[in-house]
């Protein structure tokens, strides 16, 4: 009996062993299944991450190859805002020289003919001189912009009478189109440090938009005006430009500071100039702008300016 018990135990210790053999070998099956698979899966993912990364180089290739020409773009925008003023100014000068002789010819110039129209023809000079002067400077921050340098221009002057001598320029631009300007600069004088260009950039850049949007050709306003002012808020300089025109609607304001975005696709505006004007004002001049509006009253552009740039700006 005990005999039977010991061959029956051995049976089934051999049976238990053929199992765990059975399991045994099952489970390295499984094993190189799995490993198989894991090589193939690595195999699979090392490809994609190649074309991940080939794709990603291409994708930098054309970001760069987009932000250049959102430059050469932004160049053209900037540019033709003063020459557009110096080629307004010499046709000014062409038609007053022209009636002049014109007067001349037919001997009925008198000295008061002469004289307006030496002032006239004085005033265009100026103009065309101060734009063309404003034209190279842009030509050579847009230089220093592509070697990653922003130290130049960099001043102290007197705002007030910086402010209005940029305004006298754009006079001609202005007056064509039947617009007056109101300035409200304080008495006593504020001393700022920044870069002249870029700040004339930016101000030239918001009023020329307030003249093209917030006064629309097919919209009838004989009291076209554009406020300039300037406030002090301890060691900052807010300077308003605020107009009396059509105003935005709401939805809009925060898409206006987009590239590309225009209301006034029509007139060949590219969208660019109050975009440049915020990256400008953040990146360049370490201050802000934002804007507020309301429709058939008008629209206000503040602008938040440090006294003195930080010295990290001119690095």
């Amino acid at each position: 009996m005990r005999n039977s018990w010991s061959q029956a135990y051995r049976l089934t210790g051999l049976q238990a062993y053929r199992v765990s053999l059975k399991l045994s070998r099952a489970q390295l099956t499984i094993n190189g299944i799995l490993f198989l698979k894991l090589m193939k899966r690595t195999s699979s993912l090392s490809t994609a991450l190649k074309q991940l990364e080939l794709t990603q180089k291409e994708i930098i290739a054309k970001e760069k190859m987009a932000a250049l020409g959102l430059l050469v773009a932004g160049v053209a925008h900037e540019i033709n805002s003063p020459l557009g003023v110096a080629i307004l100014g010499a046709s000014v000068v062409e038609e007053t020289s022209y009636k002049l002789h014109e007067k001349l010819n037919n001997s009925t110039l008198f000295k008061e003919d002469l004289s307006a129209g030496f002032t006239t023809i004085l005033s265009s000079v100026k103009a065309m001189n101060f734009n063309l002067h404003r034209a190279a400077e842009l030509v050579h921050s847009f230089k220093e912009v592509a070697v990653d340098r922003s130290t130049d221009d960099i001043r102290e002057f007197m705002l007030s009478t910086w402010i209005h001598e940029l305004i006298n320029s754009l006079m001609p631009m202005l007056n064509k189109k039947s617009i007056s300007v109101k300035l409200e600069l304080p008495e006593q004088p504020i001393i700022i440090t920044t870069c002249t260009s870029k700040l004339a950039q930016v101000l030239s850049n918001l009023i020329t938009n307030a003249s093209i949007h917030a006064f629309p050709k097919d919209v009838v306003n004989d009291n076209k005006l554009i406020t300039v002012k300037i406030n002090e808020a301890n060691d900052n300089v807010h300077v308003f430009i605020q107009d009396n025109g059509v105003g935005v609607e709401q939805k809009n304001i925060e898409a206006l500071f987009d590239p590309f975005f225009t209301t006034n696709r029509s007139e060949g505006n590219t969208g660019l100039g109050l975009s440049i004007s915020r990256n400008i004002m953040t990146e360049s001049l370490q201050g802000s702008i934002d804007m507020t509006s309301v429709l058939e009253q008008g629209s206000k552009f503040r602008i938040i300016l440090p006294k003195v740039i930080a010295f990290s700006a001119r690095a």
